[in-house]
């Protein structure tokens, strides 16, 4: 290892010399020398005094030098470093002369030694200041490019950290003056380091710094005597840091490489290359040392569980010892407690306990492990998920928001905890929602609950409250609170626990306890109150103030209170109040606080019932207005209209209002007048607020006073405002509530989540509460009469429940069961009341017939003529035996039934009803059928795993003779169902759910409808947070009812019970079954081919890789080839080819061939190849044509069955017509039942191209047009008449157009727009469109306003057709909405589209003259055109559009090609391109921008959609068109997603048949596209023939009507101005509301409905 490391890091340094060398050879060295030469070479000293005053100093000056060599000066008030610099003395002295050669002194001629006067140099020193380059300003010094590295760090913050630990000195970090990147201070003997640097900068520069601190602190280079110079130093320091970056993977070449060369002396390098066995130690050293701590490290950041399960490695190194359960909970053990210790221990403990084979022991240290984690408040968290988060104190346990609801609604206090490591107050159950992190409970609260839990507490520790305790409300228990009443929160503990402050209340759950005696007083003062009548309550409470307010002149001036009382009574009802009035004004003036207030209240209630007496009582002309003031949950009505109120069971009544204003009533004063003058104006007087819904206004004409309510519309008379309100009103309510149906011990009764109080329930109903477990609140598991703590839910029983002696009734593992659908609390008691009458009911069984043997039961029932009937089915053959009908007296009606309610029981029912009331007319028999939960048979032996999943309705079913499939799935699927409770059950010890669980249940069953099953129960929780994300994603990819809007079949009791956590383990487990199912099924079929025609030599082939594009594209190819699809199969064991489907003679068959060849006619082919096949023949649209000996002969489908015509050999029609059939007749035999009517003979006919035969008959056709024109003109001349008539265009869609000067008016177009089989016009225009555009050289195209994706694609075409030609083309958008900005951008951002591609209503403005050609598209009226203006700048205009002319039309057009059989602009576009120019050519996002208008305008291809749509598709695909691509597209924003959801839940349904609504349109981009989807969608519930949705967007109101074949929207929509087609239509008002337009769209269905119209 050592060895390995030494190469590394030879290798390392040898790349640092070379890359330095590297650097010498750059332009800026030589000029960097120059500069740095001029710098001073500081001693050792003076470099060690720098580096004491200022750590990061890097070049150093004097400040005349900084002046003169390098033209920077020092910043003003910056502070000098101090050195030693030399100071040299010269002095002159007399000396004795020396010979320099004898060294003797020089004598003169006496003998006396010559003296000479000598200089010598004195060495002294003085203090100067230099400043560092940080310092100065000026010029900037030349450099060796030192870059700042700026990459990520893989584990930064670990490795930081280790870095940390292992610098000899502290690092800190902060700001540094100047550009140093840190330094090492010795004085201080720490590291800074500068805080705002990258991850790699910083990592490199800790190194460089902990290389000072290691290897040239001065304390210890003097102790090892060493003296290195500053190049040297930092040449060291920065090797180092390159050398370990290097080896971590951390590339710093750009910065240490100049960094090193800049401190080098020379090209030599001798700086590096003295130092480089002290640099490769030294980082060899500092490695070692580094991954070390990073290790340590590691153990410390590792998660509990990381930490866990690198214990049981440590324990398995050399052989298994822990089973999976024993490693689960060593894991689980230490995600829950977080405690290393002691998951250590119990690792240790337990390794021991099984080596030793200690069986006891072993369980005996797992039943302690799990009790500790049982005993924390909320399994779903554990503490280290609390200390990941970032909460690290151990005062609270944590809890997930579900386990904080549960927790705060039993009482206790509960925290919001924050990832900063601090805590909140105890929040409130409005807190606790809005908070979306942890909670936590504190740690000694719930040790008290565990002590209470464990009945371990110390009876004289509570004070035990002995009166019998009962439920109240948060609002009831502030009221009482507030009067003095003790109060209880409701908690685990068997004592209440007394509330002891208000704030408790506020901030606790929703429910608290108090005595049942208080309670009942409370009641009973309430009635009393509720009994007075205004006058006396306030004559009551007028006497209370008195007597409080001046109590003994009370006691003197009053003897009998009751007296006292009536007097005032009698004082107010004359109308006496001003001496009360007077009195109390001064009781204001002279008191303060409540007694103030009380008298200001008493003030305002006095006037207010005078007021009142006079408005109700008096002679006098008067009205009023009442308004809701305090509002009351249970009657919270305020703004809403009459019909809100009525479908939620509440009543309008005078005890919710008071009344804010009177004023005498004129005969002006009408209820309109006063709601404009009120609502608008708002009188100086008038206090309340305006005039709104919810409002009541009273009218006194002087004989009659009533009361109207303010409604949405208008207003509605109150006959019973000034009534007592009916007390029986919340058991009215709870009648007309939805439970669900259940058994307990076989008892009926119905199961609500919420809490149901004694006072709701109706009589003849029993109410019991459910208690649940302390593991799981939700799970019930004994019945009780009232449950505080734990209360899971409540039921109301038909019957009584021994609850036992200790009243109590466990209900185990079979005590409830949920038996169906849900039932309103009505029906369930009618239905019960049925029971006990004998009547036949839906789950009735052993019911005995008159004239037939044995005993039946019901399986369906309806309802006609107001009476029930059941359809029985045979309790021992079943549905080997025909069903037969009954009454609810068991009277038989019909038998022989064998398809449900069929034609034969309407008859039988129809005679019977006849019978019994002469009904004559069978149109009078209405019949409903209602789906009921059929029996299920014990069939847990017989294997039923190859019983497909029937996926259609019932209605469905019945109509396609299929009620037995239908039958036979529905009970398979309710027990599978109850095979998966059960198999989950069984295989469920507490803790994890058994290998098994899931093969069992598929044995039986099947993978398709046990996945059925558990999708269609994911659908139903989807709001269930506890099922992971990924099973959700799966359950959504599954086709279900619920998720199918036209198959509505959804049952509750398809939805597995269980709990979601061991149930979401359940469908993981189903999932990798399902995946190792795929894997082993190696598919037969290898690809799929299309042969484009078998008689072309070479043929023309290709291949797909699913069936469904194999399809397509052999759909695609025109049916006078002879084409073929087939497959390839896997070449294991043999590969091999075989055609499966073939087109002979214009007709699509099935090669029967594949099951003769040996190995085909397998399962495979005949459910992935062949069946699929049929299915699409059978639904496939099919055009033919055929020349026969002395004709042509064309036939299509359509929606009645064929549409045919006979041609001449000359192209003329001969007959034609409709041949209506039920869908039984293939396209085959309805061609020989029409040729052998003709006198044909089919056999002799051969296939042609249809698209040929009708351009040869259309242009026959035409011909005949055109010289029957010419031959009227010259026989007759033009009439001079103003008024002029023709018919439009489309022979199948007769409109008839009459004008008259330039009044247009259309008559017609009530039936549904015939799609036209040919293309001649198509051509003709697009041949014309190529002439128009080619003879111009700008080309400007436009849509209408607020642009949709049909308008976008279609200009788009018309662009790339300018394009083609080379011309200029401009798209014209104004504002660019969200429906069509990302295909915008697809634009704007890609290089290869020009910029003015796109331009504003002013560009198009400048680039129009009268040598452009506008194309309009999508809209033919001008008003509606994105710039209108520009229509009046040309000469040149051409109009494709799919919409019906309305009388407003672009005038002066040179092209208009106006088709509305056309499904969209872009079909029309699709169409025209094909002819605009040979071998035309898209680009893909072209190509996607107008099949995205075909899609948007045919719902996904489900409405107006014909041949020829598909025929524009398949071109389009061709062109490089991707659906998935198209579809991303199409996604919604959140914004957009809720808005539509709110416009459909709030949809209301007018004249039974039409739903309205009106969508926000509040923060969305595009309000009219989202209000589109609506209407859409709306269309989706059943017994809807069209919606309207209604969105305000920029001060107008848009109206987007849809509708599927019964209602004509666009004749409706005409009415109100707009226009579009049959299904989907549109309309635009201005200067209305959203209230006042959706009354003018009743206004107009309901006149269209009595008119006949619609």
């Amino acid at each position: 290892m050592a060895d390995k490391r030494a190469d590394q890091l030879k290798e390392i340094t040898e790349r640092l010399e070379q890359g330095v060398k590297d650097i010498f050879t750059s332009e800026m060295y030589t000029k960097y020398l120059l500069t740095m030469s001029k710098f001073h070479n500081y001693s050792f000293n003076n470099t060690l005094l720098i580096a004491m005053q200022r750590p990061d100093a890097t070049l150093v000056a004097g400040y005349n030098a900084w002046k003169n060599k390098f033209n920077r000066y020092v910043k003003k008030g910056e502070k000098g470093i101090q050195i030693i610099a030399p100071a040299p003395v010269k002095e002159r002295e007399e000396r004795e002369k020396i010979d320099k050669d004898t060294g003797l002194t020089v004598l003169n001629e006496n003998g006396v030694p010559e003296i000479e006067v000598v200089e010598r140099v004195i060495p002294r020193f003085r203090v100067t200041t230099v400043f560092d380059y940080a310092q100065t300003d000026g010029e900037p010094l030349p450099t060796l490019g030192v870059n700042e590295l700026t990459a990520r760090v893989k584990d930064y913050t670990l490795l930081k950290e280790a870095i940390e630990q292992v610098s000899p000195v502290p690092i800190c970090f902060g700001e540094i003056e100047g550009s140093a990147k840190g330094y090492y201070s010795h004085m201080d003997k720490e590291i800074c380091v500068r805080a705002d640097m990258g991850e790699s900068q910083t990592i490199k520069t800790m190194i460089h710094e902990v290389a000072h601190a290691m290897l040239h602190d001065s304390d210890q280079m003097k102790q090892r005597g060493e003296e290195k110079d500053q190049l040297t130093k930092e040449t060291e320091a920065e090797s180092i840091a390159f050398t370990v970056c290097s080896a971590l993977g951390i590339d710093t070449s750009d910065y240490s490489f100049p960094y090193v060369a800049s401190w080098a002396s020379g090209k030599e390098l001798k700086e590096l290359k003295d130092s480089m066995d002290t640099i490769r130690l030294t980082a060899a050293d500092f490695l070692e040392k580094l991954e070390t701590a990073v290790a340590e490290r590691s153990v410390e950041r590792m998660t509990a569980m990381e930490y866990a399960e690198k214990l049981i490695a440590d324990k398995e190194q050399d052989k298994t010892i822990f089973d999976n359960s024993q490693r689960n909970l060593i894991v689980n053990f230490a995600y829950k407690l977080d405690d290393r210790a002691a998951t250590e221990e119990l690792a240790s403990n337990l390794a021991a306990a099984v080596a030793a084979e200690n069986t006891e022991e072993v369980n005996r240290l797992m039943w302690e492990a799990e009790e500790k984690i049982e005993n924390l408040p909320d399994g779903m968290i554990g503490l280290s998920e609390m200390h990941e988060y970032g909460y690290l104190k151990d005062d609270v346990l944590p809890l997930t928001k579900e386990g904080a609801r549960e927790w705060h609604r039993l009482g206790e206090r509960i925290y919001p905890l924050f990832q900063d490591g601090t805590a909140g107050d105890f929040a409130s159950q409005e807190e606790i929602e809005q908070h979306d992190g942890i909670f936590g409970i504190k740690a000694d609260a719930w040790s008290a609950i565990l002590l209470e839990k464990n009945e371990e507490y110390l009876e004289d520790e509570y004070a035990r409250q002995n009166a019998a305790l009962t439920v109240i409300s948060r609002e009831q228990a502030l009221r009482l609170f507030d009067e003095g009443k003790q109060i209880y929160l409701i908690r685990i503990s068997p004592w209440p626990v007394l509330v002891t402050g208000r704030e408790e209340i506020e901030r606790g759950s929703d429910y608290f306890q108090i005595a049942k005696e208080d309670l009942e007083k409370d009641k009973q003062k309430a009635m009393e109150n509720s009994e007075k009548a205004p006058v006396e309550k306030l004559a009551a409470d007028l006497d209370d103030f008195a007597f409080d307010f001046d109590f003994y002149h009370y006691k003197d001036s009053v003897e009998d209170r009751e007296q006292a009382v009536e007097a005032l009574k009698e004082q107010i009802q004359a109308g006496d109040v001003q001496p009360i009035r007077e009195w109390l004004q001064v009781a204001v003036e002279e008191s303060e606080g409540e007694s103030a207030e009380k008298a200001a209240e008493l003030i305002v209630r006095l006037d207010t019932l005078v007021k009142e007496q006079k408005l109700l009582s008096s002679g006098e002309k008067q009205f009023g207005i009442y308004q809701i003031t305090a509002r009351d949950p249970e009657h919270d009505y305020r703004f809403m209209n009459l019909d809100f109120v009525k479908r939620h069971g509440m009543e309008v009544n005078r005890a919710d209002y008071e009344l804010v204003y009177t004023a005498p009533l004129t005969e002006k004063d009408t209820l309109e007048a006063i709601y404009e003058r009120f609502n608008i104006q708002c009188p100086a007087d008038f206090t309340g607020h305006s005039l709104s819904v919810s409002d009541v206004v009273v009218l006194n004409d002087g004989s009659t006073v009533k009361a109207y309510y303010v409604d949405s519309i208008g207003f509605a008379e109150l006959s019973d405002f000034f009534k007592e309100r009916n007390m029986d009103l919340q058991k009215e309510n709870l009648l007309n509530e939805k439970l669900q149906e259940i058994e307990i011990f076989d008892k009926p009764g119905l199961f609500s989540n919420g809490r149901l109080r004694d006072e709701e329930v109706p009589k003849g109903l029993y109410l019991y509460d459910l208690r649940g477990s302390d593991y799981d609140p939700g799970q019930p598991i004994t019945v009780e009469k009232n449950v505080v703590v734990n209360h899971a839910a409540s039921v109301l029983m038909a019957e009584e429940l021994d609850l036992g002696a200790d009243g109590r009734l466990e209900l185990g593992e079979e005590g409830l069961n949920f038996t169906g659908a849900e039932l309103t609390v009505r029906e369930f008691m009618e239905e019960q009341q049925q029971k006990r009458s004998g009547l036949i009911h839906g789950d009735s069984d052993h019911i005995a017939v008159e004239g037939h043997i044995g005993t039946w039961y019901a399986v369906d029932e309806t309802e006609v003529g107001g009476e029930k009937f059941f359809l029985l089915e045979h309790e021992e053959h079943g549905d080997m035996a025909a069903c037969v009908a009954v009454n609810e007296q068991g009277k038989l009606v019909a038998e022989d039934l064998w398809n449900g309610f069929d034609e034969d029981f309407q008859e039988a029912v129809q005679k019977y009803l006849s019978e019994k009331w002469n009904m004559p007319k069978k149109e009078d028999v209405v019949s409903e059928i209602i789906e009921k939960t059929v029996p299920v048979p014990d069939n847990s032996a017989q294997d039923y795993s190859d019983v497909p999943v029937y996926y259609e309705p019932f209605s469905y079913a019945k109509e396609n003779d299929e009620v037995d499939l239908y039958r036979t799935s529905y009970r398979l699927n309710t027990e599978c169902k109850q095979a998966i409770h059960e198999a989950i059950a069984d295989n469920y010890d507490g803790m994890y759910l058994g290998d098994g669980a899931v093969d069992q249940v598929v044995r039986q069953y099947g993978m398709e409808r046990v996945g059925y099953i558990l999708a269609n129960t994911l659908h139903h929780k989807s709001y269930d947070d506890r099922f992971s994300h990924g099973n959700k994603e799966w359950a959504e990819q599954v086709s279900t009812p619920e998720h199918n809007a036209d198959r509505m079949t959804f049952r509750t009791d398809w939805v597995v019970d269980n709990h979601p956590a061991i149930l979401d383990g359940f469908v993981t487990m189903y999932r990798n079954e399902l995946e190792a199912q795929k894997r082993q099924e190696q598919p037969f079929v290898k690809q799929f081919y299309v042969v484009e025609n078998l008689q072309d030599a070479p043929l023309k082939i290709e291949r797909f890789g699913n069936l469904d594009d194999a399809m397509s594209q052999y759909q695609a190819l025109p049916n006078h080839y002879m084409k073929a699809l087939g497959v390839e199969k896997n070449p294991d064991p043999l590969p091999g080819s075989l055609d499966i489907l073939q087109c002979k003679n214009g007709i699509d068959t099935i090669v029967e061939n594949y099951k003769t060849v040996p190995g085909w006619d397998n399962q495979y082919i005949q459910n992935h190849v062949v069946q699929p096949l049929q299915g699409a023949l059978a639904v496939q649209d099919v055009e033919l044509a055929y020349e026969l000996p002395d004709a042509y002969f064309h036939i299509q489908t359509c929606d009645d069955g064929f549409d045919y015509t006979l041609y001449n050999k000359n192209f003329t029609e001969r007959d034609g017509g409709i041949l209506e059939t039920d869908g039984d007749k293939s396209v085959q035999e309805a061609m020989t039942e029409l040729l052998t009517e003709f006198g044909c003979n089919a056999e002799e006919g051969r296939v042609m191209d249809a698209a040929e035969l009708r351009e040869q008959a259309d242009t026959v056709a035409e011909q005949q047009a055109e010289a029957l024109k010419e031959k009227l003109a010259a026989e007759k001349p033009t009439p001079e008449a103003t008024i002029s008539f023709y018919v439009a265009e489309c022979a199948e869609f007769p409109v008839t157009v009459v004008k008259d000067n330039d009044k247009i008016s259309y008559y017609g177009g009530k039936s549904q727009q015939m799609e036209k089989s040919t293309r001649v016009k198509a051509r003709v225009k697009a041949h014309a469109l190529r002439e128009f555009i080619g003879s111009h050289e700008d080309v400007v195209i436009m849509g209408h306003k607020i642009t949709d994706i049909d308008s976008f694609g279609a200009a788009v075409g018309v662009w790339r057709a300018a394009r083609i030609l080379d011309k200029k083309a401009h798209i014209v958008l104004g504002d660019i909405n969200g429906s069509i900005r990302q295909w915008v951008n697809l634009f704007l951002n890609d290089k290869e589209y020009p910029e003015d591609m796109f331009v504003t209503h002013e560009q198009a403005r400048k680039i129009v003259d009268h040598d452009t050609v506008v194309v309009v598209v999508d809209t033919n009226r001008p008003s509606m055109t994105e710039c209108s203006e520009i229509l009046n700048q040309t000469r040149t205009i051409v109009v494709l559009d799919h919409h019906r002319q309305s009388s407003e039309v672009i005038k002066n057009a040179v092209l208009s090609y106006i088709e509305p059989y056309a499904s969209s602009a872009c079909e029309m576009i699709a169409e025209i391109l094909q002819y605009f120019a040979d071998d035309i050519r898209l680009k893909g996002k072209e190509a996607d921008c107008i099949y995205a208008g075909i899609i948007i305008d045919t719902n996904n291809f489900m409405a107006k959609t014909g041949v020829r749509t598909f025929e524009a598709a398949a071109f389009l695909r061709r062109c490089g068109a991707d659906v998935t691509r198209v579809r991303k597209m199409f996604r919604n924003d959140m914004s957009s997603y809720k808005a539509r959801a709110e416009a459909v839940r709030h949809a209301e349904v007018f004249e039974q048949y039409y739903a309205i609504s009106c969508c926000p349109s509040e923060d969305l981009e595009s309000p009219t596209v989202v209000g589109a989807q609506a209407a859409n969608e709306l269309l989706n519930i059943v017994g809807i023939k069209a919606s309207f949705v209604l969105t305000e967007y920029k001060e107008r109101i848009y109206i987007s009507a849809r509708a599927i074949d019964e209602v004509n929207v666009q004749i409706i929509m005409e009415r109100l101005g707009g226009g579009g087609h049959l299904n989907i239509a549109g309309a635009q008002l201005d200067g209305v509301t959203l209230e006042e337009a959706k009354d003018k769209l009743k206004s107009t269905i309901r006149t269209m409905i009595e008119e006949g119209a619609i």
